[in-house]
């Protein structure tokens, strides 16, 4: 073993001496060490108060927080402290803020001033107010406008670039800025104090901080200029934070891979989080309650939003209420490849709202109630193409809306999976998809509902409970230009009628197969008025009358032709009469195969005068066909005691 000698012992020493010197640990900073592409390092953290902060909640701090950054370490807060602040913090790439569960609370804002004085783009840096600037102090953000802002997304004549425009010297009603708008204005211009709390630059992190708003004292902003945290550039965290009381937006993510965890924001004027020209950015465990109080903010859209080019994000646990939309606004092309799942959301207009250009997205496990109208849990009213799943959501007075906002005559593929989903007190509604599957859903107190322009779509395996209740229809299909709809497997209790079409022309090739329609009002099955309806089949369902007072109650009644009833049971329960088991009302038509047990006042199976054409045949029935119609043709037909 080899053994130092003193030789070797002074110089180690004189070396941790050196160390110290440079980065040493008065002034109550903290000394952390981090990794280096060639060894070890040592990074000091320092504190607001080595730069002169009070943290009262009464002395503007912003001056100590301005030096702190520029120190290029990171900054810790102490517990329990307010931190006054009257401009923004824009942290340094790579730099880390630590709240330690204190409070940076923005200043009141001052009255806004205006000024005469020509503003050119990128040059003009020392303006003249037309009265005195009364409040306003060297570091604060200013914002400069004309006119008034739309509610709306554009805006209107507005400097935007405020973490620039900050005051650098302030002389009577001379001001000096650090750097010049980026917009030109001439004539009289207004001058607001606009800034976001906290800035993140590349590779940032923000832990453990509180930010209060302030919002009952300020009086003006705008979603673009007015936020708690914004996030510019990529690879950021914000983790166990808490906004409230913000006069704009809560939180803005730009860029790369940027991750908001565990982080409560309630109370503000603007959105919660609002997503904007991002990707793989991560959304976890945040909570949002009580969100877009303020239109006049513009871009106002719920608790959780995006804006243009929002790619591959990840929302999950969340739990947002009270809001326009729970997550929403993803409506813009380049909205792709974005999952929800796992979310909370209720007392918002829509749950969650995905529409126009927003392709692949991925709905998955959420839990949504009260939101809006009986299809304002989810809706997807994207141009799906390529593919979207609404899968294994909950929702509670509110339901499920998918369609797309572009029309499919282009025959491009949808593929739109909706299945085990459970809406109660809510609907279902399905229109404008093709090569889609509704599948394996629940729906109790509600119905389902096929629009217009479906081509190709499958209906299969739901369950639909409307016990109670004698008007609902369980599964309408009601528009034009469906064709190739196939609607099997399902089981509807109660409610008026079990399955409904028919009801507006050009639809085609439907096929109603396997399905239970037990304690319907009026009808089992009912293919309605339009003789534009041609082409189907109901086949192998079971049809069951045990709804007592349901004396006009008819299993099957079709009015369309070139349609085949087969295989099909029809029974009107023990101790109750119906009307008619079958009824059709247009030929020609095939009725074959079909079992129609129990009592009926009219008949078993009734052709209406008017059918020419009508072929009956292998049925078994329990009381004779009635037959009003011209040229029927009655095979082997038995008839069996009720």
């Amino acid at each position: 073993m080899r053994i130092c000698s003193n030789r070797h012992i002074l110089y180690l020493s004189l070396l941790l001496s050196l160390i110290i010197s440079l980065y040493g640990c008065g002034s109550g900073s903290a000394v952390s060490t981090l990794a280096t592409g060639g060894g070890t390092g040592v990074k000091r953290s320092v504190k607001p108060e080595d730069f002169g902060a009070v943290g009262d909640g009464v002395t503007d701090d912003i001056a100590a927080f301005l030096k702190a950054v520029h120190s290029h370490q990171d900054i810790v807060l102490t517990t329990g402290r307010v931190y006054i602040i009257s401009g923004g913090i824009d942290l340094e790439p790579g730099q880390k803020l630590n709240g330690n569960h204190a409070t940076l609370k923005r200043a009141a804002q001052p009255a806004s001033v205006s000024t005469n004085t020509p503003i050119t783009l990128y040059r003009t840096k020392q303006i003249v107010t037309n009265t005195p600037p009364t409040g306003y102090r060297v570091g604060m953000n200013l914002a400069f406008s004309q006119g008034e802002q739309p509610k709306l997304v554009q805006r209107t004549n507005l400097a935007t670039n405020t973490s620039e425009t900050r005051i650098a010297a302030i002389q009577d009603n001379i001001i000096t800025l650090e750097s010049p708008p980026n917009l030109s204005f001439s004539g009289k211009t207004d001058i607001h104090v606009s800034y976001a709390t906290v800035r993140l630059d590349e590779g940032c992190s923000v832990y453990d901080l509180i930010i209060d708003g302030n919002r009952d004292n300020w009086y003006w902003g705008r979603w673009e200029i007015t936020q708690e945290i914004l996030i510019t550039g990529s690879h950021c965290i914000v983790q166990n934070c808490q906004i409230q009381y913000a006069p704009g937006e809560g939180i803005i993510v730009y860029g790369t891979g940027n991750a908001v965890r565990d982080t409560k924001i309630n109370d503000v004027n603007g959105n919660g989080v609002h997503l904007t020209t991002c990707n793989h950015t991560i959304i976890d465990n945040v909570q949002v309650s009580n969100t877009n109080s303020v239109l006049a903010l513009g871009h106002q859209d719920g608790g959780i939003i995006a804006s243009d080019i929002v790619d591959d994000t990840y929302i999950s646990r969340c739990q947002v209420s009270n809001s326009l939309t729970g997550i929403g606004s993803f409506d813009y092309s380049g909205n792709s490849n974005n999952t929800f799942t796992n979310n909370s959301i209720y007392n918002c207009k829509i749950g969650i709202d995905i529409k126009k250009g927003a392709t692949n997205s991925i709905v998955l496990g959420n839990r949504i109630y009260n939101c809006g109208s009986r299809t304002g849990g989810i809706n997807l009213r994207a141009e799906v193409t390529g593919g979207a799943q609404v899968i294994g959501n909950q929702c509670y007075n509110c339901g499920i809306l998918v369609t797309s906002d572009f029309n499919t005559s282009d025959n491009t593929p949808s593929a739109v999976q909706c299945a085990y989903n459970h809406v109660e007190n809510g609907d279902i509604f399905v229109g404008s998809i093709n090569k889609s599957s509704v599948a394996q859903n629940t729906i109790t107190a509600g119905n389902m509902q096929i629009s217009q322009h479906c081509d190709n779509l499958d209906i299969s395996g739901n369950t639909i409970d409307n016990t109670g209740d004698t008007i609902l229809t369980g599964i309408r299909v009601d528009g034009s230009g469906i064709t190739h709809l196939t609607i099997q497997g399902n089981t509807i209790t109660g409610g008026g009628t079990g399955i409904s079409f028919g009801t507006s022309p050009n639809q085609s090739n439907i096929t109603l197969r396997n399905n239970k329609c037990n304690a319907q009002k009026t009808f089992g099955i009912f293919g309605q008025n339009s003789t534009d309806v041609q082409s189907g089949a109901v086949q192998g369902n079971q049809i069951l009358n045990t709804l007592p007072n349901a004396d006009n109650w008819e299993g099957i009644l079709i009015k369309c032709p070139l349609f085949t009833i087969g295989q099909n049971r029809v029974s009107s329960s023990e101790g109750l009469t119906a009307t008619n088991g079958i009824r059709v009302l247009n030929a020609p038509i095939v009725i074959d195969g079909n079992q129609v047990l129990g009592l009926y006042t009219i008949s078993a199976i009734r052709i209406v005068a008017g059918c020419v054409g009508a072929v009956v045949e292998n049925n078994i029935v329990t009381k004779p066909i009635f037959d009003q119609g011209a040229g029927t043709v009655l095979i082997n037909n038995t008839v069996v005691p009720p």
